[in-house]
């Protein structure tokens, strides 16, 4: 079990607060989208501890909702959802010796909350959440370089459950593609069908309005898996056993903190969670022997326009 955690703060160079940010994969890129429709694309400066501004692009005026990076095997290729439901497909590319971003696509889904690119070895697809309660996935069309998107599938969470989040479960062999969904009314586990090709409900738990949520990467011979889902200023952690399609969820503990959550995410082995609060403060936590979660410490509240990154 890895015994610490790293946490470092950099300032951005940016005119105000992100509205939403994503770190990449591999921690190479972060993108910073504000309100004016702008979007940044900042990389690491190891030895100046820093994040210096690669590049930028303004879309279009209006509220940026979330952001999600493909892995960087498929390039540095960027899904950013705009404010009234357009998922604008971003790539990185060079002219003239200068970095630029480039618009690759625009996939329109009305009142879309939320994208997540899938796992790199199920090949370059996008999945998308709206209100209405619709998943929609995408997928790149091969040699197309991200310019072209086909609609694989769509399906409804339930017809009462709008959507609010989205993540996938990493790739595991002989495991089917799942996906956690976060609604107005609890979490949702889909599991894919490869027979029949379609996607089905595995489990439902947790209640209220989710806000952000988190899949623990899985290790050889872990079991059981942890997901974190928030609503409000709590964060519950759940454990996961059982079948792919057919998951049992028990809760293993809820973390109080003291102002609304706006967003989570474990590290790279599982072992630490972080949370992200509206007033600018940090929590790590991790679990005892005891299996009890402990808060372990908080950084506090930073200058707007700054980004934390945890290792």
């Amino acid at each position: 079990m890895q015994n610490s955690c790293q946490v470092s703060t950099a300032e951005l160079d940016q005119p105000g607060p992100s509205s939403c940010a994503a770190y990449r994969h591999d921690h190479g890129r972060l993108a910073s989208l504000s309100p004016d429709g702008f979007v940044r694309i900042y990389t690491p400066d190891t030895s100046e501890q820093q994040w210096d501004l690669l590049c930028q692009r303004q879309l279009q005026p209006g509220r940026s909702i979330q952001a999600s990076w493909a892995h960087a095997q498929y390039g540095a290729l960027l899904a950013a959802v705009m404010d009234p439901g357009e998922i604008v497909i971003l790539e990185e590319v060079s002219v003239a010796r200068q970095t630029e971003l480039q618009e690759m696509a625009r996939i329109v889904h009305e009142g879309c909350c939320a994208v997540s690119f899938g796992p790199r070895e199920d090949g370059l697809q996008l999945a998308s959440a709206c209100s209405s309660g619709h998943i929609r996935i995408h997928q790149a069309e091969a040699g197309k370089a991200g310019t072209q998107w086909v609609l694989q599938h769509d399906f409804c969470a339930g017809t009462f459950s709008r959507c609010t989040a989205l993540c996938w479960r990493d790739h595991s062999v002989g495991l089917p593609p799942m996906l956690l969904l976060g609604t107005e009314h609890g979490a949702q586990v889909f599991c894919y069908d490869g027979q029949h090709r379609c996607w089905h409900s595995a489990a439902q738990f947790g209640e209220g309005t989710l806000t952000d949520m988190s899949w623990t990467t899985p290790a050889a011979g872990h079991a059981p898996e942890y997901v974190a889902i928030t609503a409000g200023r709590t964060a519950s952690v759940w454990k996961l056993e059982g079948s792919a399609d057919k998951l049992q969820a028990s809760k293993a503990g809820d973390l109080e903190h003291g102002a609304n959550i706006c967003q989570i995410e474990w590290n790279a082995s599982g072992t630490w969670l972080a949370v992200a609060t509206d007033d600018g403060r940090l929590s790590l936590w991790r679990q005892n022997l005891l299996g009890s979660w402990k808060l372990v410490s908080t950084t506090e509240a930073v200058i707007p326009g700054s980004c934390i990154m945890v290792d």
